[in-house]
């Protein structure tokens, strides 16, 4: 017997349903600081509700989804028990489920929909959010006609890093995904393709750029050397394509150049975007006493304290923390919570992005597309706490469970 809800279909109208639910959810935040009011953004579980139980397919789960399933499973039978825990926070375990455990049915929610369906809507959401950035960037002038608008938005925001409704931390993962898809696109794709693509590119690259986010900047060079090794193995690079990405690079120096002469920058904000640049070993460095205290956690409590105990959870509530936080390091910060079944899971998703870097050649661009994203999420998940970024966290899991969906080992 086959089990199904009633769903969505791959089909241009629901995919633009999808599309602006997907809008309204990154959007959120924005709307929550501008107006005011705070209880907006759970408008996201209803979005993440309404879409999961539109497009759930029983019938759809694959031997390969089963990892992913025993760690779904086990988080939820295992959240009755953390509310016993002494020193847990019944609060921060509500909150914990919040933004870790319902963001996770995005996983589901991507077996429906094509990967070129899936591309298209990011695409659309990742320019609409690049453009929020310029807009709000202190740096271009643009924000001193909205203060009233943009400063609320604002409020908190880290400086001189470019940010959209969310902080740089949710800004540069989207930034990241445009990136990636146009990437492969444009590598891949005829010239006259490649040319009307070419500006967007450029765009997700200034942001990515101008939102200071090392783990995002190591993404974005872990994704050009696994293209260009691709195509050097497929003996697939164009002379014309070179040509371009090297055009590209002059054009980003020549912009950052003109920038800095313009005196958009003063030299105190100079030296703070050098010193991000040169901060890659000092980042590890001043994380290592925090990885070890989130190591402590999983010693004493091999089967994890429970959701919401040791990220960014019990700094925003207010609540006194009993164990090591670690508010940068998703591994970390997830291991602690989750315990044993979390370096399954993770483990397995390891073994199966070595395994198509393997089989890199035989790839569909679409398959590798899907591939570069889910390699820099992980790489940004060394150094921040995707597990509990607003939207980020959702489509994080939603690109997992496309890249599991379309992935075969068989066909590898």
């Amino acid at each position: 017997m086959r089990f199904q809800l009633n769903m969505f279909e791959n089909s241009n109208k629901d995919s633009k349903i999808l599309f602006w639910l997907f809008l309204i959810y990154s959007l959120l935040p924005g709307l929550a600081k501008f107006l005011g009011i705070r209880a907006l953004f759970s408008l996201n579980v209803l979005i993440i509700l309404i879409v999961f139980i539109r497009t759930f397919k029983l019938e759809k789960i694959k031997y390969l989804d089963l990892p992913f399933l025993i760690f779904f499973v086990c988080v939820i039978l295992f959240i009755p028990f953390t509310f016993f825990y002494p020193l847990n926070s019944s609060e921060a375990i509500f909150y914990g489920i919040y933004t870790f455990l319902i963001p996770t049915l995005g996983y589901f929610v991507a077996k429906v929909f094509s990967i070129e369906n899936i591309f298209r809507i990011f695409i659309k959401i990742c320019f609409i959010h690049a453009i929020i950035g310029l807009v709000f960037y202190p740096h271009f002038f643009i924000e001193n006609y909205l203060a009233k608008i943009i400063d609320p938005i604002l409020d908190g925001s880290a400086y001189l890093r470019m940010t959209s409704v969310s902080g740089s931390l949710g800004f540069s993962p989207l930034m990241l995904i445009g990136f990636n898809i146009l990437l492969v696109n444009n590598f891949n794709s005829q010239s006259q393709n490649f040319k009307s693509n070419f500006l967007y590119f450029i765009l997700f690259f200034i942001c990515l750029i101008l939102s200071l986010q090392r783990s995002a900047w190591l993404g974005a060079i872990s994704s050009v050397l696994l293209i260009l090794f691709r195509q050097i193995l497929r003996f697939k690079i164009k002379a014309h394509k070179i040509f371009l990405i090297l055009s590209l690079l002059i054009f980003i120096c020549t912009f950052a150049i003109l920038l800095f002469k313009s005196e958009v920058f003063d030299i105190q904000q100079i030296e703070f975007l050098f010193e991000r640049k040169e901060s890659f070993t000092s980042a590890a460095t001043e994380r290592s006493e925090m990885w070890k205290g989130g190591f402590r956690n999983f010693v004493n409590f091999p089967l994890g304290v429970g959701l919401g105990q040791i990220g960014l959870v019990p700094t925003f509530i207010d609540s006194k923390n009993y164990y090591s936080g670690v508010t940068d390091g998703d591994y970390i910060k997830i291991l602690s919570e989750t315990g044993f079944v979390a370096i399954l899971f993770y483990s397995f998703l390891a073994l199966i992005l070595t395994f198509a870097l393997i089989n890199i050649i035989k790839m569909s661009n679409q398959l590798f597309g899907l591939f570069l994203i889910v390699v820099g999420f992980s790489i940004q998940m060394l150094g921040t706490n995707i597990s509990e970024l607003y939207f980020v966290n959702f489509t994080y899991w939603l690109f997992v469970g496309a890249f599991f969906n379309s992935f075969k080992i068989s066909n590898a």
